[in-house]
């Protein structure tokens, strides 16, 4: 019997050392998710006051107007052309029917589009369908 009390003893020394070490285990892990969400957010955070500082600047290249069509029947473009361009100041756009579908089916159509730059400065561009226009205010 001593020799039964001895090995449950043992076994009963083993299991709660397991368990300690697996609890400390987890508490590391749990402090280190922390860390990694407390980061997450400062990074949400000064990525969120970034894009307020971009937002409250014009953008390089703002879409005054963008009608794609025939003189009679047009679309209007400019938000599909605006969420292109981005960003950039240096862009090429494609002159088709995915910039806000097809006014007139089976005529040729055109874009003539009018921005501005960051600088003020107001151009007109104007492509045939299938061609393409660049904007570029560099």
């Amino acid at each position: 019997m001593i020799v039964k009390r001895t090995k449950q003893q043992l076994l009963c020394a083993v299991g709660l050392a397991t368990l300690s070490m697996v609890s400390a285990f987890a508490h590391a892990q749990s402090a280190e998710y922390r860390r990694g969400y407390d980061q997450g957010y400062r990074d949400a955070i000064e990525a969120q006051r970034r894009q307020q500082q971009h937002s409250q600047s014009r953008m390089p290249i703002e879409i005054e107007d963008a009608q794609y069509g025939v003189r009679d029947a047009s679309c209007d473009a400019r938000a599909q052309i605006q969420q292109a361009v981005g960003w950039r100041q240096h862009v090429s756009i494609a002159v088709n029917n995915n910039l806000c579908g097809d006014p007139v089916p089976g005529v040729q159509k055109r874009l003539r589009l009018t921005y501005r730059c960051n600088n003020g400065e107001v151009f007109e561009v104007r492509g045939p369908e299938g061609g393409a226009i660049t904007l570029d205010c560099r």
